[in-house]
């Protein structure tokens, strides 16, 4: 008798499907529309919300989202309309729209790695409360319709990117890290203090730290305190040379104790970037460490950046947030459409990282709720879910890094099966239509070899 690596009970139903947590970062594309349109692309994954950060950089040449293109001249009055540019940005934030996704709003500016060259663009405002004015500014065009702008209640708004990136997000004069601190520290609380005075109802949080860092948000939530005002979320990102899932999985843990223990137990948790990473070295982006070698070693073959290592990574994580996690909202980074950071090679290939996003983007536009799966071993992560109309039944099962050339899975809780769809995501296989046997209430799953493989079934009722 066949060992069974997974088994799900239909009948048992144990939660229900976050959408928030199938999010990323990709934009329409915009800098390059009129050579190539990857709408269907985006729409094809199913991603609920966008992230804007950096697309000022994925789109070149284009004045949108940083502070700095909207609102370039710090010197003028920020409460006159005529001191902004807003076109360009209501152009890609109309088309993400049109594309059915709402938008994280990150307000500040993109990443930049200028170094000895001097920074022009995360440098620290002169005065926090005209820059204060002009966040608000910008709130008001796409909440209010001020200066011709829109009323949509579909942006949330996270305040600045890595302040804890002092080398190329928060730029000083030299200042020792803790002074920097204090400084970001006091201008998230005048700007967030500043907002909520006038739009009390939007959602602003932030600051997308590179990590979970707690004594950084122990002293930012405890100067909100002092302030009298509360973030509706705290954010942060992870990116780890040891890609181990289950510390993704369990770090909102830490925030939600941290958060509770300080009183903000309405505060809700965001990582607004993540992704799966071996090493810095040799991805596109990071010229200093740009070998060859080093290339080879963090893009090629399946364990590369975008390869089926990260796209069952990709899915154990998503799964496991779904099941049990009390992460609210979670950002794919995810930016742009080309290279390490892109859903395609520069060729137009899509990526392993691509189908497992669509992949759990079929459940996640689909399926409502729940139901009970399991698997034998700590490398498997399985979601099961029925349709939202009760008339198709969900069920991935993944195996990240696994050593078994076959996975065998149990059905319960279905009955008068009409028929069964199977994909298959693997080193060598696209999400491909596979056939599959059911016999006794279980199916065999046959991978491309001893490695990383994902399978969705579809039963129909």
């Amino acid at each position: 008798m066949l060992k069974t690596h997974a088994s799900v009970d239909f009948s048992k139903i144990t939660g229900k499907i976050n959408p928030r947590l199938h999010c990323a970062s990709f934009s329409p594309e915009f800098n390059s529309r009129g050579l190539r349109n990857t709408d269907d692309i985006i729409k094809s994954m199913n991603l609920t919300a966008v992230r804007t950060h950096d697309w000022a950089l994925v789109n070149a040449g284009q004045r949108i989202i940083d502070t700095h293109f909207v609102f370039p001249m710090m010197n003028l009055d920020p409460k006159d309309p005529t001191n902004y540019f807003f076109d360009a940005t209501d152009s890609i934030l109309k088309l993400t729209h049109d594309l059915g996704m709402k938008v994280l709003y990150r307000m500040g500016t993109s990443i930049e790695h200028t170094g000895s060259a001097g920074h022009f663009n995360i440098t620290i405002p002169e005065d926090y409360d005209k820059y204060a004015e002009v966040m608000a500014g910008i709130v008001r065009h796409y909440t209010k319709g001020w200066a011709n702008g829109f009323n949509w209640d579909t942006i949330e708004w996270e305040f600045w990117c890595e302040p804890d990136g002092v080398q190329n997000c928060w730029a000083g004069n030299g200042e020792p890290e803790d002074v920097l601190r204090e400084k970001f520290i006091r201008l998230f609380v005048t700007v967030l203090k500043r907002l909520k005075s006038e739009f009390p109802d939007i959602k602003v949080g932030g600051p997308g730290l590179v990590k979970v860092r707690p004594d950084y948000f122990t002293a930012l939530l405890t100067a909100c305190k002092e302030a009298g005002i509360a973030p509706d979320f705290v954010s942060w990102h992870h990116y780890s040379g040891s890609p181990r899932p289950d510390i993704l999985i369990d770090s909102p843990k830490v925030m939600r104790k941290l958060c509770d223990d300080l009183g903000f137990k309405d505060t809700k948790l965001m990582i607004s970037e993540w992704h799966y990473l071996i090493t810095w070295d040799g991805l596109h982006g990071n010229p200093l460490f740009f070998t060859p070698s080093a290339a080879m070693r963090a893009l090629e073959g399946p364990t590369g950046h975008n390869n089926i290592d990260s796209a069952t990574f990709n899915l154990y994580v998503m799964s496991n947030w779904q099941k049990d996690s009390i992460l609210d909202h979670a950002f794919y980074y995810g930016c742009g459409h080309t290279g390490a950071w892109g859903y395609m090679t520069t060729d137009g290939t899509l990526t392993k990282t691509y189908y497992s996003l669509k992949m759990m983007g079929e459940i996640v536009a689909n399926c409502e709720s729940i139901a009970e799966s399991e698997a034998s071993s700590k490398k498997i992560s399985t979601l099961a879910a029925w349709s939202k109309d009760k008339k198709t039944a969900y069920f991935l099962v993944n195996e990240y890094r696994g050593v078994d050339q076959i996975l065998n899975v149990e059905i319960n809780g279905l009955d008068n099966i009409k028929r069964i769809e199977a994909y298959a995501l693997d080193n060598t296989r696209d999400m491909m239509p596979i056939s599959v046997k059911m016999k006794n209430n279980k199916i065999t799953l046959f991978k491309d070899g001893p490695n990383s493989a994902a399978f969705l079934l579809k039963f129909e009722i």
